[in-house]
């Protein structure tokens, strides 16, 4: 299924999105990996460097921002809404967001 029809379908089981604007994206380390994650609900929080975002001029992450995340060959995994978005440095990312991000032992060290 390709990306329009993963919508498609989306919208038909929630109408209520007929309307909204989407991106579709895949994680860049281990894409399939990391979607599956998601998928399972282990993965619920991701983090992403601000200097990227700047390079690239593109926009910053916004609550209820709705994404299609892809596997490694860009086939659609599951779709996510950002429920938060916040920014700190490197140094200061959380115990609890390590959890989050669902990746390894879950733990900063990792």
């Amino acid at each position: 299924m390709n990306i329009d029809e993963f919508w498609d379908k989306f919208i038909t089981e929630y109408p209520i999105y007929r309307d909204a604007s989407y991106t579709a994206w895949q994680f860049g380390v281990d894409a399939t990996d990391l979607a599956e994650l998601v998928s399972q609900g282990i993965k619920t929080a991701t983090t992403s460097g601000l200097a990227f975002y700047i390079e690239e001029e593109g926009p910053l992450p916004k609550v209820n921002d709705l994404s299609i995340v892809l596997d490694a060959q860009d086939h659609p995994v599951c779709i996510i809404k950002n429920t938060k978005v916040y920014q700190v440095p490197f140094c200061e990312v959380s115990e609890k967001h390590a959890y989050k991000e669902g990746e390894g032992s879950r733990t900063l060290t990792y």
